[in-house]
């Protein structure tokens, strides 16, 4: 009896063998298994991730493989600077194949990138990871002689009289990869490659055979945008496995479509080795996304794929810290301060007000200032007399910040930046790295809905929001500080709701 259980697992494994030495890599929307393509992929990006994808494929009558992939990743923020380091992530597969899911693999797996940032809005990031698998034989749908009780039937309660011990095996993998990615302003991605190899410890599987080893796959994947206008947007990319043995393509291109919601539609198509046609759609927004696909065959000798639906889902959120609230001995150093008749020297005009008919050429850098005459006792009086310019009636102008304060258009409770103010977020982030001597100064403010506690937090978040958009940008964050002012400070009624509005903003002082 146990010869007959032996070479019904030989017929499996010759029947579905290809597939399943090639499991990690059978997800067709492998967009949602990125620890599964890459482990350099929880290493791109300051968002963490958790989602997963479920796959049922049809190989012949009463067989069939079901396949369920989990994930989660968090990235790994550098205190003080805000840069992302690299990342962590976890993953699972829970794994069926045959007639009562008599094949089954179960695995887990831990991934760990690190991050180098290569140049603005690019991300490289090296990774590693290490799953452990384990693979069985379950006899729990099958019954034996045993088993068997006259005018009855089968009782499972019996034992069967076999040991399928042997049809165990549990063994460790290795994998390691590198990955690039480019991103426009908008956060966009422009451009990916990225190379990775896994089993590249060739670990023993085969249940009979222990001088049987995984053989190292390695693993291509990229893609750029090809096309974009307005809203809509093509984004060819190919994943292209190679182990010597079956090597598998899945090369296609994405069609997207922005919604005014600041949510997407996209369809997918792709050409996947075996003769079928990938046939898929996807629709979210910025924190959550979720997509279906079905594997089309084209050609009826494929009987290990006569088709296969997939459904995936993603959940993310921007990592970002908390404002540090200010202490009362930068309160007051900042009251003294501003109680100070002598203005520091960084404060001393950087242009002097002269009459353009009298200098016919000038030296001026362009900043936004505020004249002030000079008083007796005050900086430029002090300096006045010991400079001969030969000019008669010169005033100096004391250096004043820089003062941008937008209308974000916040949700009541909302911390989520408008596109507007991303645009001008962008365009500051390009200042701020042409001109490193700049420093910001971050203000969240609210309207009066709700508890002044409550909207003293609100503030602190909204101001830290910005932060963290800079800090994406790859700002520093020691140029960067943040304040929540809460409803204290209204430019606006808030009798009326667009008065409320207004008052829902952030303000951000440029200063040295």
């Amino acid at each position: 009896m146990r010869w007959m259980f032996l070479v019904l697992v030989c017929f499996l494994l010759m029947l579905c063998g290809q597939t399943m030495l090639a499991q990690q890599f059978n997800f067709s929307q492998y967009g949602f298994t990125d620890q599964r393509v890459n482990p350099a992929l929880v290493g791109i990006g300051n968002y963490w991730k958790v989602g997963g994808v479920h796959r049922q494929q049809n190989t012949g009558p009463q067989f069939d493989i079901k396949s369920t992939s989990l994930s989660a990743s968090y990235p790994l923020v550098a205190p003080g600077r805000g840069r992302t380091l690299g990342g962590i992530g976890v993953t699972f597969l829970d794994d069926k194949a045959g007639e009562g899911k008599a094949f089954k693999t179960q695995e887990v797996g831990l991934s760990y990138a690190m991050q180098v940032r290569t140049a603005r809005n690019q991300q490289l990031a090296l990774g590693v990871g290490l799953f452990a698998q384990t693979r069985k034989f379950s006899y729990d749908d099958f019954f034996t002689s045993q088993q068997y009780i006259p005018n009855r039937g089968y009782d499972r309660s019996i034992d069967n009289g076999e040991s399928f011990d042997e049809l165990r095996r549990s063994f460790g993998r290795l994998s390691i990869g590198l990955q690039w990615e480019k991103r426009d302003k908008n956060n966009s991605r422009l451009a990916h490659f990225g190379l990775s190899s896994f089993d590249i410890n060739q670990p023993r599987e085969a249940f009979i055979d222990s001088d049987y080893r995984i053989r190292t796959s390695f693993m291509l994947n990229g893609g750029f945008r090809l096309y974009q206008s307005g809203s809509m947007s093509l984004y060819p990319e190919v994943l292209y496995t190679y182990n010597g043995r079956n090597n598998q393509l899945n090369a296609g291109i994405n069609w997207r479509y922005l919604l005014a919601n600041k949510g997407f539609v996209e369809l997918k198509g792709a050409y996947l080795s075996g003769g079928l046609f990938l046939a898929g759609f996807q629709f979210g927004r910025d924190e959550f996304r979720m997509g279906v696909s079905y594997d089309v065959p084209t050609n009826a000798s494929n009987t290990a794929n006569q088709g296969a639906f997939e459904f995936g889902f993603e959940l993310k959120g921007l990592v970002t810290r908390a404002a540090k609230s200010k202490t009362k001995r930068q309160k007051k150093q900042k009251t003294a301060r501003s109680k100070s008749k002598r203005p520091s020297p960084t404060n001393v005009a950087k242009r002097l007000a002269v009459p353009k008919e009298k200098v016919e050429e000038t030296d001026v850098s362009e900043t936004d200032t505020v004249d002030v005459p000079a008083e007796e006792g005050d900086a430029g009086a002090a300096i006045e007399p010991d400079v001969k310019t030969g000019v008669e009636g010169v005033e100096f102008e004391k250096f004043v910040s820089e003062k941008i304060s937008e209308e974000l258009g916040f949700e009541t409770n909302r911390t989520t930046i408008s596109a507007k103010f991303k645009e001008k977020l962008d365009e500051l982030a390009d200042r701020l790295e042409k001109e490193p001597w700049l420093k910001v100064d971050i203000v969240g403010h609210t309207d009066n809905v709700g508890s002044e506690a409550a909207n003293e937090t609100l503030s602190v978040a909204r101001a830290a929001a910005v932060e963290a958009y800079l800090l994406s940008k790859g700002i520093a964050r020691e140029r960067l500080t943040t304040e929540g002012k809460g409803e204290l400070e209204p430019i606006s009624s808030n009798e009326t709701a667009e008065g409320r509005s207004q008052n829902r903003r952030v303000e951000l002082i440029i200063h040295r």
